[in-house]
């Protein structure tokens, strides 16, 4: 074996076995944060975190300019904020001249729009779990005052009127997640999502919420928090946080009320006619060429309709 490769395989190892090593409580403990969002927490009715990676300038700058950049809507005050880790080595290039070109831009980012919570962990896919409850830990620690937080992903298209208006007429429970619920979910012990027997054990996952978007309360961000402390710890983020933890907490359907096909918020955008969108969330397919153009006219035709019937 050359000794790139041989560094490389190292390097891979490596990686993989810190990443198990990191998902404990303790390891959330000693979590710090680099960056703080300023956020009105006293102030506002609803607060949402976006999961996004470090190098997802454009995706963040499309959520600022549509969705992400409300701030009242039907009474209820919003401010969002996002979840960033620090920049991966690419595997392909081993070296650190990406990693300090990301770095700058996003503490630039940081500066400008002060609206990310930048924390000193490696984004990645096995530090899933913990970029999750590490989001979880500074609400609770630091802003803990809005009424409901929303979790999402950056490849989300928001309908944020809609969600505004449905929510609050249907829902007021303390202590739920509402969400697109997932169920009868077994572990797949192989390929990119594995989860081996020694971590998750059971054959079936709980019933736990679609990564993509949920809404949660502080009562149960307060008890996921908890039980981290007692539950082993599996690095698929929505599993754990909002099935093992939240295992015994109300999940509340709201899977009509989820696009996962672009193409159904594009084909909505580009048709002449001003009827509602049928969806509030809509998973946005970030690969698609032209993603951000149909976002911002999906967007621009929410705020016309809006202001039709009011």
């Amino acid at each position: 074996m050359k000794m790139g490769s041989r560094f490389a395989l190292v390097f891979f190892l490596w990686m993989h076995l810190s990443a198990t090593f990191e998902l404990s409580e303790t390891a959330l403990d000693q979590t710090r944060f680099l960056a703080e969002p300023l956020i009105d927490c006293d102030n506002i009715d609803f607060l949402i975190f976006v999961h996004s990676r470090p190098e997802n300038f454009y995706v963040r700058k499309v959520i600022r300019s549509t969705w992400g950049g409300v701030f009242i809507s039907s009474g209820k005050k919003f401010q969002t904020a996002f979840v960033v880790g620090n920049p991966e080595k690419q595997m392909k290039r081993l070296n650190s001249e990406y990693t300090e070109e990301v770095l700058n831009k996003l503490n630039l980012e940081i500066k400008q729009n002060k609206d990310i919570l930048h924390l000193d962990k490696v984004d990645r896919y096995e530090l899933l779990a913990m970029k999750h409850m590490a989001s979880y830990k500074w609400i609770n620690e630091s802003c803990s005052k809005p009424k409901y937080f929303i979790k999402a992903d950056d490849d989300l298209f928001m309908d944020l009127h809609h969600f505004t208006d449905y929510f609050t007429k249907n829902f007021n429970l303390e202590k739920a997640f509402y969400c697109h619920v997932q169920s009868d979910i077994s572990p797949q012990r192989e390929g990119k999502w594995e989860v081996t027997k020694q971590d998750y054990l059971e054959d079936k996952y709980p019933e736990f919420c679609s990564g993509l978007a949920y809404t949660t309360t502080l009562p149960v961000i307060q008890e996921v928090l908890h039980k981290s402390s007692s539950h082993k710890w599996i690095w698929v983020d929505d599993v754990l946080v909002t099935g093992i933890f939240g295992r015994n907490t109300k999940h509340y359907h709201l899977n009509l009320r989820y696009s996962f096909d672009f193409e159904d918020l594009h084909a909505w955008a580009v048709e002449s006619t001003f009827k509602k969108y049928p969806f509030i969330f809509t998973h946005v397919d970030t690969s698609d060429e032209f993603w951000g153009r149909t976002v911002r006219k999906a967007w621009k035709k929410l705020e016309k309709i809006r202001k039709m019937v009011s």
